[in-house]
């Protein structure tokens, strides 16, 4: 039957039709730029002239947050039968783009945008769009640095923990909502030991004066939400690695978009008077507060694995703390 149909094409083309149609035409093979159906008693040809290639206006472009740019497709051969596209960004909250081509940058970062043929052919161009912040953050009176990962929020993660010098420094320890360390971390000792003043009122951060990051390096600081810390490990925008940096066991987080990274140190917990994991495990707060438990609020949890996850735990617990900026 496949011979049949190859001799009845060869003849449609010998003889010069273009297209020869039946209304009950079912298509059972294709090939190159023709379509071959077969009815009931009837062979038919459906010459398809496909789209070959896309040429975009440009193939890479870099916008400051909150621009736009008009993105254009050229579709050949000039005679396909079908000649629209459509656009669609691999992160559209770092920059989206609409159905005529127009990109608008959303966040800082780096994405594809991909122009896709409709007919079939399966031909695609692409342009790599890197967003910049249009400013930069309020200067830091502590003079304490950070680090651009090119996430799509534009989230700046500091260097290092807050009480820490560099980043392999453990840094202090925060039971949740207390912004000094301290010897014994328990209920006993627990400035909220009541779980009365987020829970009864329905918050879900901490206040700044609550905020350790805020209290100890200033009010450009803060601890991140849950959002930012399922943003840092999400592997879409980042590789994570247990690893050891100056003998000091803990995980290095970096970025897909720009290959800057950041260490985080496991330095365990504290719990009462002892800190058991040091060196195995990592526990840093986040401000969010675990509204369906009075008595926890999340963070992050790590350890020798590779295990990287949100997490919640009771708030009198003393964990690390990894300040963030925000670049507007």
């Amino acid at each position: 039957m496949k011979q049949r149909i190859l001799l009845m094409a060869a003849l449609l083309v010998a003889a010069g039709l273009q297209s020869v149609s039946a209304q009950t035409a079912m298509k059972v093979w294709r090939r190159s730029n023709f379509e071959i159906y077969r009815t009931g008693e009837v062979d038919s040809v459906q010459f398809v002239n496909l789209v070959s290639e896309i040429q975009l206006s440009q193939t890479s472009v870099e916008l400051e947050k909150g621009e736009t740019l008009q993105l254009t497709a050229t579709v050949l051969p000039e005679d396909a039968d079908e000649k629209s596209v459509t656009w669609q960004s691999n992160i559209p909250s770092i920059a989206s783009v609409d159905e005529t081509g127009l990109l608008t940058a959303m966040h800082v970062g780096s994405c594809i945008v991909t122009c896709s043929a409709t007919d079939g052919s399966g031909v695609k161009a692409t342009c790599q769009v890197t967003v910049t912040s249009s400013t930069t953050p309020e200067p830091d009176p502590g003079n304490h640095e950070w680090v651009d990962l090119g996430l799509p929020s534009g989230t700046l993660w500091a260097t290092c923990n807050v009480g820490a010098s560099s980043p392999e420094e453990y840094g202090d320890y925060f039971a949740w909502g207390e912004t000094t360390s301290k010897d014994v971390y328990n209920m006993d000792t627990y400035f909220d030991s009541d779980y009365n003043k987020y829970y009864i009122n329905g918050l879900t951060e901490l206040f700044s004066e609550d905020d350790a990051a805020t209290v100890n390096w200033g009010s450009g600081w803060q601890m991140p939400s849950l959002d930012q810390i399922k943003e840092l490990i999400n592997s879409e925008y980042t590789t994570i690695e247990w690893t050891t940096q100056g003998d000091v066991s803990g995980g290095l987080i970096t970025s897909k978009s720009n290959g800057n990274s950041i260490f985080l140190p496991a330095g365990g917990y504290r719990n009462d008077t002892s800190l058991p994991t040091t060196g195995s495990n990592g526990w840093y707060w986040s401000r969010t507060f675990y509204t369906d438990y009075s008595s926890y609020a999340f963070g992050l949890y790590f350890n020798y694995t590779s295990y990287f996850s949100p997490g919640f735990d009771d708030r009198y617990f003393g964990r690390n703390v990894r300040p963030v900026r925000v670049a507007e």
